[in-house]
């Protein structure tokens, strides 16, 4: 009436790797990556960060946990590039229905696409960059009504929806 696991493996003994493992792909270091701060053009002292899943610019986020993040490459396309929360590892800055979200990589190529972006020279400013949606090509990540969300660049852009799509890449790593 008990399970039977057979006799321990000793930790001296060498365990053989699965069949097909060649023992030649290991993980990447991820703290090779440097953490950075995203500071807002348009907002002087304001950061983006998260707040769970919802993404926000706060002012004097730069000393939060929650507006550090890694810039990866795409999970849809390398040549593009994903932004990776260092503190919810997995997560990535996401667009969901023109709002941009903090979202978990689960795989798929929907989730994939919506947390690729291409970066940009700074709309408002070329010291900065600006992240266009991979799958809505002139849609940047930016602020609409005061939240943190998808907008239209055009000719007709006023400056101050171009400094909102601009931001400043701070090194922070410790």
């Amino acid at each position: 009436g008990t399970p039977n696991f057979g006799v321990p493996v000793s930790t001296d003994d060498v365990i053989a790797a699965p069949s097909g493992d060649m023992g030649i792909d290991p993980l990447p270091d991820i703290n090779d990556m440097p953490a950075v701060h995203f500071a807002s053009v348009g907002m002087d002292g304001a950061y983006l960060a998260h707040n769970s899943t919802f993404i926000e610019v706060n002012f004097g986020a730069d000393d939060m946990p929650q507006s550090l993040f890694r810039i990866v490459p795409g999970l849809a396309d390398e040549e593009a590039i994903s932004i990776e929360s260092v503190n919810m590892a997995g997560f990535y800055l996401s667009q969901q229905n023109n709002a941009v979200v903090l979202s978990a990589n689960d795989g798929s190529e929907a989730a994939a696409d919506n947390a690729t972006w291409w970066m940009q020279p700074g709309l408002a400013d070329e010291a900065g960059v600006s992240f266009e949606s991979y799958t809505q090509p002139g849609f940047y990540i930016g602020r609409r009504m005061g939240i943190v969300a998808l907008t239209e660049i055009t000719e007709d852009t006023p400056d101050v929806q171009r400094e909102d799509a601009t931001y400043l890449v701070e090194d922070a790593t410790p």
